[in-house]
């Protein structure tokens, strides 16, 4: 996610032009699609027990 996806998203559910924080906004996005990222994880050790290359590739973009 970029910075300009972050704004673009803020400004739309932002309420009457509130004035945001970029670089909390940034944060925020980071953490949120951290734990997507885990969630995703979690089910694909679930079901894909005996191969870790899918699982492994989640996680390396989170290291992006």
């Amino acid at each position: 996610m970029t910075q300009e996806d972050i704004i673009r998203m803020a400004r739309k559910y932002t309420v009457g032009g509130l004035e945001f924080d970029v670089e909390g906004l940034e944060a925020f996005a980071e953490l949120v699609a951290a734990a997507e990222r885990e969630a995703i994880l979690e089910l694909v050790d679930s079901y894909a027990k005996n191969n870790t290359d899918l699982a492994d590739a989640i996680r390396a973009r989170g290291q992006a």
